[in-house]
């Protein structure tokens, strides 16, 4: 009777450290457990698909007296054509980080999402504000496409930045927007082509840019220091008349 008490003991242990094994594998991949959610266009009520949508993963950890808060995993998938989308419940295993938060960015040209979207079911409306504002967004989305923690894949980065470049390429106005535009398009070269190729597009666009700048000033100092033509007397003469009637 004892032995067999050891052994159902023994068996229990086992079988708590197998599942304990388990659940740690489970936490430290950080992808096993997934969430649901739901895209939709909030003009036509139809699902959306190719929508980007990014989780990043944050906690603060303490650091002597004082906390400092860390980004410490990022994630990037896109819509099926029902427009659902899965992505990981807890992120990577971080054991030493506090307060941990999961942020969702819900990413599509021209979009946004709207105040009607609860929990992970998001509802896009077509982006409001001026240029500007609307600039200013999609320059933030861009930013997220580096992620925190382990890289993201290039095969899903490219996709994101092309998207991102036709957003801000049609909302640029002044010279700084385009600059940024520009540094996007070096990007998406550098993942596509190599960054020697990229370097040289990006010398060759810098070239063409201040041409053209220089081609501006030109006529502006041309049309200001255009010559004053002679006055002939004929318009005197004209308001002369015009007086004495």
């Amino acid at each position: 009777m004892k032995n067999t008490n050891a052994n159902l003991k023994k068996t229990l242990h086992a079988t708590i450290a197998s599942v304990a094994l388990m659940w740690i594998a489970l936490l430290s991949s950080g992808y096993a457990i997934a969430s649901q959610g739901t895209v939709i266009d909030k003009t036509t009520g139809k699902p959306m698909a190719g929508v980007f949508v990014v989780t990043t993963w944050s906690g603060y950890v303490a650091i002597a007296v004082q906390t400092r808060g860390v980004c410490y995993d990022t994630e990037m998938t896109t819509t099926d054509e029902r427009g659902r989308f899965s992505i990981s419940t807890f992120g990577k295993f971080q054991p030493f980080l506090q307060n941990k938060n999961r942020n969702i960015y819900v990413v599509a040209t021209g979009y946004e999402a709207d105040r009607s979207s609860e929990g992970l079911d998001y509802v896009m409306r077509p982006r409001q504000g001026t240029k500007s504002e609307q600039f200013t967004k999609a320059n933030e989305y861009m930013r997220m496409g580096g992620g925190c923690g382990e890289p993201i894949p290039d095969s899903r980065v490219l996709p994101y930045l092309k998207a991102i470049y036709a957003d801000l390429a049609a909302l640029a106005t002044t010279k700084d927007e385009i600059d940024i535009v520009d540094s996007v398009l070096w990007e998406i070269e550098n993942l596509e082509l190599g960054k020697k190729v990229a370097d040289e597009n990006r010398k060759k666009l810098n070239l063409e840019k201040y041409l053209r700048e220089r081609d501006i000033k030109n006529i502006s100092v041309e049309v200001n220091s255009a010559p004053v033509l002679p006055k002939d007397g004929l318009s005197e003469k004209l308001e002369a008349a015009k007086e004495k009637k």
